[in-house]
């Protein structure tokens, strides 16, 4: 059992999680911390609210994420793929170009 003055001495990321006097973590690439509760926001202010986690684990803005899948290039590369049935690695050049960039011109229309 911690006294008071240990929780006092010690800092907010080593006992019990975050505290309402917690800062925020200054350095780069530690929303992890967010994530798990012991700080309260980002260096960029983001909280565990504006967070989530991407297809690989990793942990993201919510805002950028959601941008990322509107974008058209990407869903008219994809919709070429399936038309084509290229599966795996393949450029986008030639004739997959081609067809995305249809595909993408008739999206912005």
């Amino acid at each position: 059992m911690y006294t008071m003055a240990d929780l006092k001495s010690e800092s907010c990321d080593t006992i019990g999680g975050a505290s309402k006097n917690c800062k925020p973590c200054e350095k780069k690439g530690k929303k992890i911390k967010v994530w798990r509760g012991r700080a309260l926001e980002t260096a960029g202010g983001l909280d565990k609210k504006k967070l989530t986690r991407n297809k690989r684990g990793k942990i993201v803005s919510l805002k950028k994420s959601r941008n990322a899948k509107k974008n058209t290039w990407i869903q008219a590369v994809q919709m070429a793929r399936k038309d084509m049935k290229i599966k795996g690695f393949q450029p986008v050049t030639g004739e997959l170009y081609e067809k995305a960039k249809s595909y993408h011109d008739k999206m912005k229309k």
